[in-house]
Formats: structure tokens, C-alpha cells, sequence
């Protein structure tokens, strides 16, 4: 495993001595862009969680190895836990997609 970004104001240092295991460096370390305020919480395994797979496949490897899960798209996170929606509309869904993807949640 190569690490190719940290978390702002996160180290290097910190995260080879926060990882139990040997860690290649790139070259080139880029910083993740800080969080976003937005987050959509989907409650894993709902209708929500699998409308939302399908509509963002990018979602379907973390979903795949974490039942839950918090992630950073461009102007959403997107965060699978319990409690959170068990429905969305086609509406929803598609804002969902843009903010996630794009960071544009504005119609065109």
C-alpha cells in the first residue's frame, strides 16, 4: 500500500506511526481537501443505500468493505450509518450525484 495523500494538518510522520503496517511513501504527498459541512447520512442496506449505489457507483467499493462508512466527495460526504435516510427521491438522488461528484448541486 502507497500513501498518496494526508489529511489536513496530518503528517506523514503521523500516519507511518499510526499505521500497523510498513507503508510506501509517494514522492509526492498531496493534501485532501478539508471536509465539507454537508453530509448525507443513508442508513446502510436501505432502499436509500442501494438507490445511491447505483447512483454514485464510485460508492460501491467502500460500501463493499465497510458496513459503515464516511465519504468525502467534492462538496458532499456521503456517510452510511444507522439511523440515517432509508429512502430518497429521484430529486434527492440526483443532487446526491452532483455535490458528490462534481460539487455543482445547482439543475442545468
Amino acid at each position: 500500500m502507497r500513501l498518496l495523500r494526508t489529511q489536513p494538518g496530518i503528517s506523514i510522520a503521523e500516519v507511518l506511526d499510526n499505521t500497523g503496517f510498513d507503508l510506501l511513501v509517494a514522492d509526492e504527498i498531496a493534501e485532501n481537501p478539508a471536509p465539507t459541512e454537508e453530509v448525507l447520512r443513508v442508513e446502510p442496506y436501505s432502499r436509500a443505500y442501494f438507490d445511491l449505489l447505483e447512483s454514485i457507483p464510485e460508492l460501491r467499493r467502500y460500501a463493499r468493505e465497510f458496513p459503515q462508512v464516511e465519504i468525502q466527495g467534492e462538496s458532499m460526504r456521503i456517510s452510511l450509518q444507522e439511523g440515517g435516510l432509508t429512502s430518497l427521491s429521484r430529486q434527492e438522488l440526483e443532487r446526491a450525484r452532483r455535490r458528490f461528484i462534481s460539487g455543482d448541486g445547482e439543475a442545468r
